[in-house]
């Protein structure tokens, strides 16, 4: 109901009638009743609460963000209740939730009714969408330029992330004919970084070094004369799906080159075929194993305290420190090798063909759950790096995690993956190439003819959609 006095203001007016028989009053106050049901049934049914559907990870492992999300959307539900409630689908595991927005973004009609947002065919309000999926879903979001200033966004978040929300990268725009909007609003950032074992730095005697290992050749070095058990190892480092992508490209500018860049592909460069190299002898060197095809088995090696080394991501930390871990108060963190960690993150988009009033309501909606309330509160109970630059420096975060201001040095020095519509393409093109290049069968000498291909194949892929390997 629009106006809550308006009963008050009824009985008021009731009262001001001096009436002249006693079946006046009677008839008054059941027209006046009935006026005030009719006006009050119009009114609720003018502000019908709008329902955003809405979804991130869910499952049973580490990367369930689902409890973190509760607090902040039933906060913004009991603040707007009766207007807007953010509805969300918490059945989609991690690897399915980019298929779920896909079809959404690409298939399913607006007109879809959101009243069930657990259903089979949901049309999402609100996009959790990955750094790297933004390429791919621009063309489906609502433009967020005349909502989002970008000169206070720039002040509060960091630059990085402000520019991976806007697409296509300025950079590619024409000065006279800038095309590029804003789409993403920034959540949760996130940073490749090296995490390093010290009781397993002194029971190698490795402390002489005086400094983690900060190049390819120093970490090579570092373990030229050690030897571990059949159970150990000195870098781990995933050897499957995104996460190898990821480290390789950090591998990759470590060795001077570059994988796309303005349309050029460097994978048969002779810096490409350097990284990969480099990384195939820390395999034969028994430093690194393939055996740990996925981030969580790398972890799980690394927390039972079976490595020196492990190349992982900043919210792996508040694992290390768990009642079950081996190396719990033993931990330090550092740049990858190369000095420069692959940018990843998080961040907020709202689906472009949605009426009006559900547009206003899902931009009241990203506004609080990207605030700096949101993600000090989300940061606290996820261990995610947070995209608002002052919260790296909060007490609060502090207190928990030491290594934050620490953190903020390296999400501000990182190296992208390419922003390409068919970055998924491609990026499978690499991950079949590499896991080629790094197989135990394969010669050295074969190294640089699997990278020539797997330039080749990137290059037809860019140009020709059907060329594009499965």
């Amino acid at each position: 109901m629009k106006n809550p006095n308006f009963l008050n203001q009824l009985s008021g007016l009731l009262q001001r009638i001096t009436p002249t028989t006693h079946k006046l009053t009677i008839t008054l106050f059941t027209v006046a009743l009935g006026l005030s049901v009719t006006l009050y049934a119009c009114q609720s049914s003018a502000q019908k609460e709008i329902t955003l559907c809405f979804a991130v990870p869910g499952g049973n492992g580490p990367g369930n963000e689902i409890p973190d999300w509760e607090q902040l959307t039933n906060k913004f539900n009991n603040d707007n209740k009766g207007k807007i409630k953010i509805e969300l689908n918490k059945k989609l595991t991690p690897e399915k939730l980019k298929v779920d927005y896909s079809r959404s973004l690409k298939e399913l009609s607006a007109k879809t009714k959101n009243t069930n947002c657990q259903g089979k065919d949901i049309h999402y309000d609100l996009v959790y969408t990955d750094i790297i999926w933004l390429p791919e879903f621009a063309q489906y979001l609502l433009p967020l330029d005349k909502h989002f200033k970008e000169g206070e966004l720039q002040k509060d978040f960091l630059k990085t992330e402000i520019d991976n929300g806007q697409y296509p990268p300025r950079e590619d725009s024409s000065k006279t004919n800038d095309q590029t909007q804003l789409y993403r609003i920034p959540f949760r950032t996130d940073v490749g970084v090296l995490y390093y074992n010290e009781k397993s730095l002194k029971s190698l005697k490795l402390l002489k070094v005086k400094k983690v290992p900060a190049t390819p050749e120093d970490l090579i070095k570092t373990f030229s004369t050690s030897k571990f058990g059949k159970e150990d190892y000195g870098y781990l480092w995933q050897a499957n799906e995104e996460g190898l992508v990821a480290m390789f490209v950090e591998v990759l500018h470590a060795h001077g080159g570059f994988w796309v860049d303005k349309g050029k592909v460097g994978l048969g460069e002779p810096e490409a075929i350097k990284a990969v190299e480099f990384l195939k002898r820390t395999i034969s060197d028994q430093i690194s194993a393939l055996e740990f095809k996925n981030e969580e088995e790398a972890i799980r090696k690394f927390k039972s305290g079976k490595a020196v080394f492990l190349r992982n991501w900043p919210a792996a930390w508040a694992q290390f420190q768990g009642k079950d871990s081996e190396v719990k108060d033993q931990i330090g963190i550092a740049p990858v090798i190369g000095g420069k960690g692959c940018h990843g993150g998080w961040g907020l988009a709202i689906a472009k063909n949605i009426d009006k009033e559900r547009q206003e309501a899902a931009i009241k909606a990203v506004k609080f759950l990207t605030s700096r309330e949101s993600q000090l509160l989300f940061t606290l109970s996820h261990g995610s790096v947070p995209t608002r630059k002052d919260l790296f420096f909060d007490p609060l975060i502090v207190s928990r995690y030491s290594h934050y201001p620490q953190l903020f040095n390296m999400v501000n020095n990182t190296v992208s993956r390419p922003r390409l519509a068919k970055y998924e393409k491609v990026s499978n093109i690499l991950q079949k190439n590499l896991q080629k290049a790094f197989d135990t069968k394969t010669k050295d000498d074969q190294v640089e003819g699997i990278m020539k291909k797997a330039s080749e194949q990137t290059e037809k892929c860019l140009k020709n959609q059907t060329e594009c390997e499965n």
